[in-house]
């Protein structure tokens, strides 16, 4: 297998109304040829910037046709305990801010 990492083209947040607050980036890019798949999306949270990689496999052997395939992925954000203030995500060098509202406690 062949790894390597997704070409984005833009991403969006959503911000759903729910408690708590739930938050989705939708990731709209391009896969290089018709073998490439998506793989798990690796995260990790800095301060107040989510750092996501949007790995890719291949496999090694196969011809694949040379066409780039678009892609729509949705990655859910864990939000839960954060305090409010502006967040950025950072997907494979793209980024994009939102702000976390104050959460109300669950009854």
């Amino acid at each position: 297998m062949i790894s390597s990492t997704a070409m984005i083209e833009h991403i969006d947040i959503m911000l759903l109304e729910s408690q708590p607050m739930q938050v989705r980036v939708v990731v709209h890019g391009y896969l290089p040829d018709s073998c490439t798949r998506l793989d798990r999306p690796v995260s990790k949270t800095v301060q107040n910037t989510f750092y996501i990689t949007l790995p890719t496999v291949r496999p090694g052997g196969p011809v694949c046709a040379q066409m780039l395939v678009p892609f729509k992925e949705i990655v859910a954000l864990e939000t839960a305990g954060l305090p409010p203030g502006k967040y950025t995500v950072n997907i494979n060098g793209i980024t994009e801010t939102f702000t976390l509202a104050a959460q109300q406690p669950v009854p």
